[in-house]
């Protein structure tokens, strides 16, 4: 039993280790998901239960805690009152999705390394959508001074 007990453990710091890799990996199909796909919403509880195994506190204290676990209750009592699951599945699977990147967050952040880490991929994800909107902006029509030299 002892063994059996030690290899789960093992295996739950093992995954726990990476959390953020299963996050990462679950996030395509929470990002678009559909009634097929919605055994990914278990991705982000499971991770919470592995980190519990692994002997970890699966939700860090936060002061927002109180607010995330009353607005997790209204999904519920949306989920409840929606005339159709298909229309509420993709704010459920966002809220889920938020809520497990908002915990991973706060799990890197709580060492100075993982301060950096968590400031340059804010940096990084905000130059990438500043690049992406100079991509998509239609020069001619907001800059004037532009049309006779592209005419």
């Amino acid at each position: 039993m002892l063994n059996l007990q030690t290899a789960v453990r093992r295996a739950a710091v093992f995954l726990d280790r990476w959390h953020w890799v299963w996050l990462i990996l679950a996030a395509p199909f929470l990002l678009f998901p559909s009634p097929s796909r919605s055994l990914a919403l278990f991705v982000v509880p499971g991770l919470w239960v592995v980190a519990w195994l692994a002997g970890r506190e699966p939700l860090p204290r936060t002061p927002l805690n109180g607010a995330l676990l009353l607005l997790s209750l209204m999904v519920l009592v949306s989920l409840y009152a929606t005339y159709s699951i298909d229309f509420s599945l993709p704010k459920v699977a966002g809220m889920v999705l938020g809520l497990g990147v908002f915990y991973a967050v706060v799990r890197v952040g709580q060492r100075p390394r993982g301060w950096w880490l968590c400031g340059l991929v804010l940096v990084t994800a905000g130059v990438g959508v500043a690049g992406l909107g100079l991509l998509g902006i239609r020069w001619i029509a907001k800059v004037g001074f532009l049309s006779p030299i592209i005419s």
